[in-house]
This record gives C-alpha cells, sequence and structure tokens, in this order.
C-alpha cells in the first residue's frame, strides 16, 4: 500500500525507504481506472493494522484492532473496497499472526498483547535447539531466533529475526487473531487473505484462521519443496500457497547459474 500511490498526488521521490513514502488506501481507489484498464481483477493491499516505528510494510503489528493512520482511515478502507467491489474486482489484505512488533521492546506498547506470557520464550526455544542466535532472554528482553530453518520445531517456538513470536496456543492469543481475522470480512469485507510466515505457526491453527476468516486463503511458504506447500493445502490449512518452488527454480536457473 504505502509504495503504491499516494493520495495527494505528490509524485516526488521517496528519499527514505526504510520508513513510510505516502502511499494510501485513497492513493489507491484513484488508480483503479489504471488498474482496470490493465485487466486486473483483484488488488493485494499490505496489512491493515496499526504499526511500529517505520512499519510501511504493514508486518509489523502493534494493534489487532487499531487501522494503520498512515495509510488512511475506516473511511478510506471502506470507500477503497466499495469501489474494488463495484467494479467487479476482489481485494485480499495480508495478514500476519506469526508475531508483533519489531524487537521485544515493542511488546509493552502492542495492543493487546502487552505482556511477554502472550509470547514464546528462550526456555521452548533453546529446548527445540535453538537460541544460539540473538542475544538471549533476561528479566526484560528476549531474543531467541530460530537457528535451523530446517528444523519445523524451532520454527515454531524461536523468533523469525528477533520478532516477538506469538504462542498461538495462549487461548487469549488464539481467540483476539481468530476475532481479527473474522473482522477483516465482517468489517471490512475483504474477498480473501494472504497469510504471513506460514511454517512459523501450527497448521492446525492456519486452519483454524482460514475458518475464521471466512474466504479464500493463500500463504507464503517460502521454500522450493512443493511437497510442503502442498501439506498446508492438502490439509486444509489454506487453501493456496504462493508458488516459492517455482519462484526458487527460475532464479536458480535464470540468476544463480547462469
Amino acid at each position: 500500500t504505502d509504495r503504491f500511490a499516494r493520495g495527494d498526488g505528490n509524485t516526488e521521490e521517496c528519499e527514505d525507504l526504510t520508513d513510510y513514502c505516502g502511499g494510501t488506501w485513497r492513493g489507491a481507489l484513484d488508480k483503479l481506472d489504471y488498474l482496470q484498464d490493465l485487466g486486473v481483477e483483484a488488488i493485494w493491499i499490505s496489512p491493515i493494522i496499526a504499526n511500529v516505528a517505520k512499519g510501511y510494510h504493514g508486518f509489523w503489528g502493534q494493534s489487532l484492532t487499531d487501522l494503520n493512520p498512515q495509510f488512511g482511515t475506516a473511511e478510506d478502507l471502506h470507500a477503497l473496497v466499495h469501489a474494488v467491489h463495484s467494479r467487479g474486482m476482489l481485494v485480499m489484505v495480508g495478514v500476519v499472526a506469526n508475531h508483533m512488533g519489531q524487537t521485544w521492546e515493542d511488546v509493552p506498547s502492542i495492543s493487546p498483547f502487552s505482556n511477554g506470557s502472550f509470547y514464546h520464550g528462550c526456555t521452548e526455544c533453546k529446548a527445540a535447539g535453538g537460541g544460539h542466535n540473538g542475544t538471549g532472554c533476561n528479566a526484560t528482553v528476549c531474543d531467541c531466533w530460530v537457528d535451523d530453518y530446517d528444523d519445523a520445531e524451532q520454527c515454531l517456538v524461536c523468533q523469525l529475526f528477533g520478532l516477538p513470536d506469538l504462542d498461538q496456543d495462549h487461548p487469549v492469543v488464539r481467540a483476539e487473531l481468530l476475532g481479527y481475522a473474522a473482522r477483516l470480512r465482517e468489517v471490512y469485507g475483504v474477498d480473501a487473505i494472504r497469510i504471513d510466515t506460514v511454517p512459523y505457526v501450527k497448521g492446525e491453527f492456519w486452519e483454524e484462521f482460514t475458518n475464521a476468516s471466512g474466504v479464500f486463503s493463500i500463504g507464503e511458504v517460502s521454500t522450493s519443496n512443493d511437497t510442503k506447500c502442498l501439506e498446508y493445502i492438502s490439509s486444509g490449512a489454506m487453501h493456496a500457497t504462493i508458488n516459492y518452488p517455482l519462484y526458487y527454480a527460475l532464479a536458480d536457473v535464470f540468476v544463480s547459474k547462469y
């Protein structure tokens, strides 16, 4: 969303690509004629929830209920979805349920998961053989990373590059995330969700999340192993996965080898 179109018509170059560049839901709405002329049948927007500082991409969530004010207001989002639907097009939104915030220091400001009990800690991570990367855990900070990305258990209970890792088995976490999934359709009328960081959360939870959303789901499973992607589809965890196996094969042929 941030990198597509500004709502004020400003076309000046963005000077700091590590921060917001000004793209908004109103900006996207103004470009619907252009998109429809291209033959586009659906748009994919960034996660809509409020983020911590510099979360222009939407993947460092700060609140499950507040919208990202950098992208616009609830009225703006409703206007975009309505305009897309009026053209016979669809809206897919990115969602994150693996983590919140960027670092452990963000946890006190995260709603509704503002204390460490809602997250996986170093004890679980180290029991799975991870946690050698990161600074470790003490009374105030938990920084235990995945060491082996081929180890499924580490991926489930350790942090991805220090991102505070939600414990979806915690009843409050589970209930709040499922409620968030449902609101995307019930309140904002989205037609599909793109699920981030799929292998870092149990497949059983993703099935509940997909069912709660009530819409088509497609997941990010960043692997060259098409069998691993198929597992999430055949188990009912989600309806589809992004074709990363094809991406890696093409990159291998056209970038790595030649």
